[in-house]
């Protein structure tokens, strides 16, 4: 599969570092990241889902399949998005190979669950906050080279230990640069306190994060993890609390 494929980040020209800064444990590390775009039901469950660009390699649509095939049979939530939308998400999947190299296992990967419970989050407390650590993170190598500027909002829901799931891309301006694959990322590994500033819980409510993304600016990271030749910079803006 080439580097323009979505359907696997550790073949995208997105790094996994910030300048300077250790990114926290991944709690699913075993589990691949697969951007894929899925239909949404009346029941605000993914239908559908499917790749956005082509796959080349006979071994590469073999997997591919086998995983659109487990998202059909094992739809997830996709909370908040209007029915009969199609919306970007990344899904956490466990696939190896079959013994004899003749098909792939494909499971899903544990994680929480909520239930969907109150308001939507406006004062989160941050223990890992998407603002610290990727102040001067990092936006696809295209958007890089050509000086793109743009903005993601992505959606989510916050589990009782404050990490967020169910998350899905409400907007992305422009599209084709892969602000909303970046922003899907980033909030991979935030986490806020189980109770907010007021006092109030968490878990089950939304969480809406827009990150807004500057051109190359004056910055010239050097990142710990990305592909040759790769450049890239990020500043953001969002809606919760630094």
């Amino acid at each position: 599969m080439k580097s323009l494929i979505f359907g696997w980040v550790g073949l995208l020209a997105f790094p996994v570092a910030a300048l300077g800064a250790a990114l926290p444990p991944d709690t699913q590390a075993d589990a691949a990241r697969i951007f894929v775009v899925c239909s949404v039901t009346d029941q605000e469950t993914s239908k559908n889902c499917r790749f956005y660009a082509p796959i080349d390699d006979p071994s590469e649509r073999l997997k591919a399949g086998t995983e659109l095939g487990f998202l059909d049979t094992h739809p997830f939530s996709i909370p908040g998005a209007d029915p009969g939308a199609d919306v970007k998400v990344l899904v956490r999947l466990k696939v190896s190979a079959v013994a004899g190299g003749k098909g792939f296992d494909v499971s899903a990967a544990e994680a929480a669950s909520p239930s969907p419970a109150g308001a939507e989050i406006k004062d989160p407390v941050w223990v890992v906050s998407p603002h610290a650590s990727w102040t001067a993170g990092f936006v696809p190598e295209r958007a890089f080279r050509t000086n793109q500027t743009g903005e993601a909002t992505v959606r989510c829901e916050a589990t009782e230990a404050g990490t967020l799931v169910n998350c899905w891309v409400r907007h992305e301006s422009p599209t084709g640069f892969g602000f909303g694959e970046a922003a899907l990322l980033l909030l991979q590994h935030a986490r806020m306190k189980p109770l907010t500033a007021s006092g109030a819980p968490v878990a089950g409510r939304a969480y809406v994060q827009t990150f807004k993304y500057a051109g190359q600016g004056a910055l010239s990271p050097q990142w710990s993890a990305m592909s040759p030749g790769s450049s890239m910079s990020m500043s953001m803006m969002g809606s919760g609390s630094h």
